[in-house]
């Protein structure tokens, strides 16, 4: 049982139980795209998915996830928001990582049930030991110099008493108790950025969420059973990958290989321009151009992202079995051939796969009992990462 106790930077304190807002916006800031997602609350603590905007992101603007050019985000999204409307931003690419860390502990009264307070305790403890870690990873990557995150997400992932895996400790006894977390951090800065836009547009930072965290929970209440998976989430300038274990998050990694990169092959070997070119793709992923010249080209260039991915699988550390399922999703596109390029090698005999995994691109049939969906925006998979963020709504308003 997968459950968030502590979760999401929330720099206006705007969590407050009983007193939930009317609605939200939710914005997955892309490269290409900005998608702005607006949710409501039924009165049965569902959600209303009331609409789905785009905007196209100003070149330049935002790169890898993180704001890069403030003033054009800001003239892009003014005509998109209204003052005061709440807000979660979803994060994703270098802005943004994640992984578990699980501590084991004896209790010295193992003999009395185990309280709510006794977990906070644990998973106050487990959290400074994760920033410690996360630190150390962000130190790695600088190189040098102050690392300055916080922490954005964070949700017990596995519980055992004495060993006994249990879908929640509280109330049981035991002399053992173990406790997985999955935790997620981002530069301060990246969250300031998101700030300073806020206050430009007049509206309220609820939260920031990394969009892998989002994924996992919609993606978890879509399936049956003890979700196991390999999240791809296919971007325009990046390829975000995450590990579900037991239901939950527990590594996330970036590749910085997306859509963009197919486009600027295209116009390269072609002699077009780059608007010619993204025509082009969007028409061979559309089924409207068969050009054999253009799929040469994908191919090419998804076997150099498929080599990235094999990087990437291989610098996720404690990782002893991988999920035996794949799932694509991401609106960079091509999600049928990266399918294709991934079912025809034989690339998973590198790495510790129980079985061949299965490659399916994300369907999001059965959420009825979580999101109302009218307009039929989930229909498209292009949705899924904005619509995602609504299950933070429900987890900060709820």
């Amino acid at each position: 049982m997968v459950y968030t106790l502590f979760s999401m930077f929330n720099p206006l304190s705007l969590i407050r139980k009983n007193k939930r807002n009317k609605s939200f916006l939710a914005i997955d800031l892309g490269s290409s795209l900005i998608k702005i997602s607006r949710f409501s609350f039924l009165p049965d603590n569902r959600l209303l998915l009331e609409d789905i905007s785009t905007v196209n992101t100003p070149e330049g603007a935002v790169g890898l996830g993180v704001i890069t050019d403030l003033d054009s985000t800001f003239e892009a999204l003014k005509s998109s928001v209204s003052p005061y409307d709440n807000v979660i931003f979803g994060l994703s690419g270098e802005s943004v990582f994640g992984f578990a860390t699980t501590v084991k502990i004896k209790r010295p009264a193992y003999d009395e049930k185990i309280s709510s307070g006794e977990l906070n305790e644990i998973i106050k403890r487990i959290q400074e030991l994760a920033f410690i870690e996360a630190g150390q990873i962000q130190l790695s990557k600088i190189g040098c110099g102050e690392t300055d995150i916080e922490m954005v997400n964070s949700a017990v992932i596995s519980s055992k008493i004495d060993g006994a895996l249990v879908e929640d400790v509280v109330g049981k006894v035991g002399k053992h108790i173990e406790i997985g977390l999955f935790t997620s951090f981002a530069e301060k800065s990246v969250l300031s950025g998101l700030l300073e836009l806020c206050k430009k547009l007049k509206i309220n930072f609820t939260a920031a969420s990394s969009q892998m965290y989002s994924l996992s929970k919609l993606l978890c209440a879509n399936q049956k059973g003890t979700f196991n998976a390999v999240l791809i989430d296919f971007g325009g300038d990046k390829t975000d990958v995450g590990i579900c274990y037991g239901g939950g998050i527990v590594a996330t990694k970036t590749l910085d290989f997306g859509g963009t990169q197919l486009t600027k092959e295209i116009a390269a070997i072609l002699d077009v321009a780059l608007n010619e070119a993204e025509k082009k793709k969007v028409s061979y992923e559309e089924g409207t151009l068969g050009a054999e010249q253009i799929k040469e080209i994908t191919s090419k260039v998804l076997n150099y992202w498929l080599a990235g991915i094999e990087t990437v699988l291989e610098n996720f550390e404690g990782i002893k079995v991988f999920p035996p399922k794949i799932f694509i999703f991401g609106g960079g596109g091509l999600t049928y051939d990266l399918m294709r390029v991934l079912k025809e090698r034989s690339w998973y005999e590198n790495f510790p796969f129980k079985f061949v995994p299965e490659v399916e691109i994300v369907s999001i049939e059965k959420l009825s009992d979580i999101i109302e969906d009218p307009n039929g925006f989930l229909k498209d998979l292009r949705n899924i990462v904005p619509v995602s963020l609504g299950l933070i709504g429900l987890e900060i308003f709820g």
